[in-house]
């Protein structure tokens, strides 16, 4: 997962799913959005981005 969120486009579109929002990527990255973010599901994503990067 680590891994796959270096390769620009993965990373992305990583980053514009994590909020939980159905909106266009290019809408989430550049946070044009009236919607907040499921926070609740950022922090689970954060917690298992780090748990695989300290056990790489």
């Amino acid at each position: 997962m680590v891994a796959q969120l270096q390769i620009p486009e993965l990373g992305d579109r990583y980053r514009a799913d994590m909020p939980g929002l159905d909106l266009p990527m290019e809408l989430l990255l550049f946070g044009e959005s009236d919607t907040a973010p499921d926070w609740d599901r950022m922090d689970t994503v954060v917690r298992a981005v780090l748990q695989f990067t300290v056990a790489a």
